[in-house]
């Protein structure tokens, strides 16, 4: 078990529902309103598979395979890992 004792704020995804493409962009997309100033420190932890695919007119890129990722349509349903790196 982890300690976790003096982490101010903690988001965990890990029901079903957590774990689908939308609910970890919109995770992703609140971080930059949950840090409090320069000082803070933010630490992502990401179990997941993944995957390789071809977006269009683009060169192989890696991806996060999500609950709800279609292997046929990962460029489309996937979590790019680079606008993933990107953002955060």
């Amino acid at each position: 078990m982890v300690n976790l004792d003096g982490l101010e704020q903690i988001s965990v995804l890990t029901k079903p529902s957590e774990t689908t493409r939308a609910p970890i962009l919109e995770a992703v997309a609140n971080f930059g309103r949950r840090i409090g100033n320069e000082h803070d420190t933010l630490f992502v932890y990401v179990s997941s598979h993944g995957s390789l695919a071809h977006p269009p007119g683009r060169p192989l890129a890696r991806y996060l395979v999500t609950s709800d990722t279609r292997l046929d349509l990962v460029a489309d349903t996937g979590i790019s890992v680079a606008d993933l790196v990107h953002t955060l």
